[in-house]
């Protein structure tokens, strides 16, 4: 194990952890006070049985050991570290509210790549897919007609000859879908937001 602190910041290892922070939070952490360093030095280095200097930029100056404060503070190793740890971890409400959120925005994205399935065949019903048949039904709306021999490409690119009823009819169908993935998203969202406790969050469906 091995200490060393230089007027700012307190760092030290078991060999498998280490534990590196200010002052204040190795403080808090510890409930143990940070010892002086000696007038004229910037930092001291501690590893019981080996080393104790107390260090300027140009040299370390050996130091008496066993040194009792070192010792206590490395005594205090594993309590200090489970307490930065806990300190440090996430809020658990805030951990299942991400994670929830993360499920349907997920949930969503996948949703758009989901074909609709319109007369037998597979159509793709993603936002671009949504926009070139908005194209084509606003064209047929407007009065004009599909040229001869008009065809819709399925998801698994086969040509379909398509009427003007038809173009209608997908685009309502692809269009339809995107409202409701839309609004489900939005609700779930809705449902996220207004939770306040981490059973609330985990009773709210998944996508």
């Amino acid at each position: 194990m091995w200490l060393t602190f230089n007027g700012t910041t307190l760092s030290m290892s078991n060999g498998t952890d280490e534990y590196i922070d200010s002052y204040a939070n190795f403080e808090a952490d510890s409930g143990l006070s940070v010892p002086a360093i000696h007038i004229g030095y910037i930092s001291t280095y501690y590893e019981p049985t080996i080393t104790h200097t107390w260090n300027t930029k140009d040299r370390a100056d050996p130091q008496a050991m066993p040194w009792a404060e070192g010792d206590a503070i490395l005594a205090n190793f594993d309590a200090t570290v489970a307490a930065r740890d806990a300190r440090l971890a996430p809020d658990p409400f805030d951990v299942a509210k991400q994670a929830k959120l993360d499920n349907h925005a997920t949930g969503d994205r996948a949703a758009e790549d989901t074909p609709v399935t319109y007369e037998l065949n597979d159509y793709d019903a993603t936002e671009g897919a949504l926009t070139e048949i908005n194209s084509i039904a606003t064209y047929v709306l407007g009065g004009e007609t599909l040229p001869a021999g008009f065809t819709w490409i399925t998801t698994y690119n086969i040509e379909v000859p398509f009427t003007a009823l038809n173009v209608k009819e997908l685009f309502v169908l692809i269009a339809k879908k995107h409202y409701q993935d839309a609004h489900k998203y939005a609700g779930l969202t809705k449902q996220v937001e207004a939770a306040t406790t981490v059973a609330e969050i985990e009773a709210i469906p998944d996508w």
